[in-house]
C-alpha cells in the first residue's frame, strides 16, 4: 500500500508528487528545492526520480537527488538542453543530469513500487502517464477541466487527442493527479471537461 504527498512549488506551481511505500520513495517532476526538504523531513530514502516529460517546470529540482532519473527517451535530449526545456522562454537555463532509465511503455518496477508507463504524446513527444495502485500521475496530458497545451514547441494536437482517447479508456474510478492543479478522476473528467467531451 502506497501513500502519495503532493507538494506544490517551483515558478509555474507545479504538482510534484513523493510516491511511498515504507521508509522509500519515488520523487515525479520535482521543481524545487522544496521537495528535497520534504523528503528529508519524512526521513525518506529516494530510489529515483521520474519525470513525466521534460519541460524545465518538471525538471529543475532532478540534479538535487543522487538517485537514477528515469524519462522517455524521446525527451531525454530535454533534460539538458535549456531550450528545448523552454526555460530559455522564460529567462533561465534549466539543465538536469541525464537520463539513467528510459520510461517506455509497460510495467517497470523501481524499488518497491511497480509502476505502470502509459505513452502518451501530444504535450510533448515523450509524455508519459504513471499509473501506480489506481493513481495516474498525468503531467501535462490531463488537467481537471482541461488538457496539456499543444501550441509548444515539439506538441502535437492530433498525439494528444489519441493519447486522450486512450486515457478515457481507463475506469472512471481511477484517481488523476495532474502536474498542475487539483486532483481529480477519470469519471469526473469523462463527464465535466469540455476538452473530452468533444472526443
Amino acid at each position: 500500500m502506497i501513500k502519495v504527498e503532493t507538494l506544490i512549488n517551483g515558478p509555474l506551481e507545479t504538482n510534484s508528487y513523493l510516491v511511498i511505500s515504507g521508509e522509500e520513495c519515488l520523487v515525479i517532476d520535482p521543481a524545487s528545492r522544496d521537495v528535497l526538504d520534504l523528503v528529508e523531513e519524512l526521513g525518506l530514502s529516494v530510489v529515483a526520480v521520474l519525470n513525466t516529460h521534460g519541460h524545465f517546470d518538471h525538471i529543475s529540482g532532478n540534479r538535487l537527488f543522487s538517485a537514477p532519473i528515469y524519462i522517455h527517451p524521446y525527451d531525454a535530449d530535454m533534460l539538458l538542453d535549456p531550450e528545448l526545456n523552454l526555460s530559455t522562454m522564460f529567462g533561465m537555463e534549466v539543465t538536469s543530469p541525464p537520463m539513467s532509465f528510459p520510461l517506455k511503455e509497460g510495467r517497470v518496477s523501481i524499488g518497491p513500487i511497480e509502476v505502470t508507463v502509459l505513452h502518451t504524446p501530444g504535450h510533448t513527444k515523450g509524455s508519459v502517464c504513471l499509473a501506480v495502485e489506481g493513481i495516474l500521475f498525468s503531467g501535462d496530458t490531463l488537467f481537471r477541466g482541461s488538457v496539456g497545451r499543444t501550441d509548444l514547441p515539439g506538441s502535437d494536437y492530433e498525439s494528444l487527442q489519441t493519447s486522450l482517447v486512450r486515457l478515457l479508456e481507463l475506469p472512471d474510478e481511477i484517481r488523476v493527479c495532474p502536474g498542475h492543479g487539483e486532483s481529480t478522476t477519470i469519471g469526473e473528467e469523462r463527464r465535466t471537461n469540455p476538452f473530452l467531451c468533444e472526443i
